[in-house]
């Protein structure tokens, strides 16, 4: 993709060095791991999050939940959370706190955010982003994931919309970090100050 680059698999990947991480440095940021809602009302009515490994983290729980998501510093091109759950349909209450997550992203510095509207299959969907970052080179993140998806379309074994419809794409759809962009300006890559979400809710 160009840039600098870091991966936490397995256990290693824990909240705190998510929230430790110089996140602004980074044009794309992937979690390929679970978005969680859990159901219920009045006091035990609990805010979206994002699972992060539950091993060996003694400063947070875990959860990335909503209200921390509000508090990251990103100067990212796009978010990819390729795996989100919930645990009911998009536009119900229990949706909406999963689409919360993606203006949250937004908030943060975001300029775009790519989720899942329901439970997704691991292999196509890394199939699906694999094609998604190598048509990015073109311009636009829209088109790259229309043709991602118009790949499992084409393949009987995934052309169910179970395998390709989820993904959405939120935000701005033109690249502003193109893979090819070996060379990135470092002054650009660094936190510039609040989002353009921060500055309107300011005014």
């Amino acid at each position: 993709m160009g840039g600098p680059t870091q991966v936490y698999l397995g256990a290693q990947a824990t909240e705190s060095l998510f929230k430790k991480a110089d996140l602004s440095r980074y044009s794309y940021i992937h979690l390929a791991t679970h978005g969680l809602l859990v159901s219920a009302s009045g006091k035990f009515q609990q805010q979206p999050a994002i699972l992060f490994s539950l091993f060996g983290d003694r400063e947070n729980d875990g959860f990335l939940q909503l209200g921390e998501v509000f508090g990251l510093k990103l100067n990212s091109d796009m978010v990819a959370l390729s795996s989100c759950f919930t645990s009911g349909a998009p536009y119900t209450a229990e949706g909406d706190g999963i689409l919360a997550l993606s203006r949250a992203f937004l908030f943060a510095g975001s300029d775009s955010v790519i989720l899942s509207l329901w439970q997704v299959n691991d292999d196509s969907t890394a199939r699906l982003f694999i094609d998604m970052y190598r048509s990015l080179g073109d311009g636009s993140k829209a088109e790259a994931l229309r043709r991602a998806k118009l790949a499992l379309l084409a393949n009987p074994a995934t052309s169910h919309p179970y395998y390709w419809a989820p993904f959405i794409l939120m935000g701005e759809w033109t690249v502003a970090f193109p893979p090819s962009h070996l060379k990135p300006d470092q002054q650009r890559m660094r936190f510039q100050g609040v989002s353009a979400w921060r500055k309107l809710l300011s005014m």
